[in-house]
């Protein structure tokens, strides 16, 4: 990839904002008190980082890419975390500091960090890795500026599939051939608008990524989510046609992946640089967590 081609896509992220309609900072003034089914999204896969967050109260956090309101550090800092949010564009971080919805918000490029080694507890990437041109350069950042983890909560690699889907995607694919249809062979190629790929998260890169660094432990949750235009501002209880389609949607997932049918869609990884304490690890399987506890390198003193 060339230079030129990074700066155009920071460039193109930088004036997001500015040519995209965007939700109002009313939307999020209340946004821990309205019931609506987006806030019901969001805490939900938030709120699978309760336990570093209720075990290591007070911990600081950086927020990568959390330029809309810096939603995510709302979260932290309701949970009380010293939490500071970040984007390669400020304009709606300014908005939600005047309204005292957040601390503190700070420009940064997430492939470029500021700060100096270990300036925070942990770095948090909700939603953002997927639009970073170079993402896992962005990885590496987090891991250099943080003490204790990184943690990110992405779309996840839908590679390898399930066995039974495997079969019918390639008598789909078949299929298709025999008709003149084109096929390939990844199934689908994604880009954004701004002229990005966008990365979904691998679990087995974020273990070797910690084997690599001779980091100790990796932890590893997988969930399913579902979104429809709309439903910001659509009530999270049964009165909503569009929260009961969601959930039945998520019901729908959960039994085809029953029967081999589907895979998960969205996943937490999280990348220790020190292993936690054993209330923090006990909370976590209790989240259904996967925990690695890695091998370490035997070339190197301990």
């Amino acid at each position: 990839m060339s230079d030129d081609f990074r700066q155009v896509s920071y460039e193109k992220h930088q004036q997001y904002y500015q040519t995209t309609e965007h939700h109002g900072a009313e939307q999020y003034r209340d946004w821990f008190k309205k019931p609506t089914a987006d806030f019901w999204r969001h805490r939900r896969k938030l709120a699978f980082i309760d336990p570093l967050l209720e075990n290591d109260n007070g911990a600081s956090w950086l927020c990568l890419g959390d330029g809309r309101y810096g939603s995510s550090t709302m979260y932290l800092q309701w949970k009380g975390a010293k939490a500071l949010a970040t984007d390669i564009n400020d304009l709606l971080l300014k908005v939600a500091v005047e309204e005292k919805l957040i601390e503190k918000a700070e420009v940064q490029n997430a492939e470029s960090l500021t700060y100096p080694d270990k300036s925070f507890d942990y770095a948090l990437c909700k939603e953002s890795f997927h639009h970073f041109p170079r993402p896992y350069i962005a990885v590496y950042e987090m891991l250099r500026v943080s003490r204790k983890a990184i943690i990110l909560i992405e779309p996840k690699d839908w590679i390898p599939l399930p066995l039974p889907l495997r079969y019918f995607r390639a008598f789909k694919n078949g299929i298709k051939r025999m008709i003149g249809k084109e096929v390939h062979d990844l199934e689908k190629f994604n880009y954004e608008d701004v002229g990005n790929y966008i990365y979904m998260l691998s679990e087995r890169e974020f273990q070797k990524i910690a084997l690599g660094l001779d980091l100790p432990m990796v932890a590893f949750k997988s969930f399913d989510d579902v979104y429809y235009p709309g439903v910001e501002n659509e009530p999270d209880n049964d009165s909503s046609p569009l929260f009961r389609k969601i959930k039945s949607d998520l019901q729908k997932m959960k039994w085809l992946r029953a029967i081999g049918m589907n895979g998960y869609n969205y996943s937490v990884t999280i990348v220790f640089l020190e292993k936690p304490n054993s209330q923090t690890l006990k909370e976590m399987q209790e989240k259904g967590y996967r925990i690695m506890e890695l091998p370490r390198n035997p070339h190197l003193s301990h």
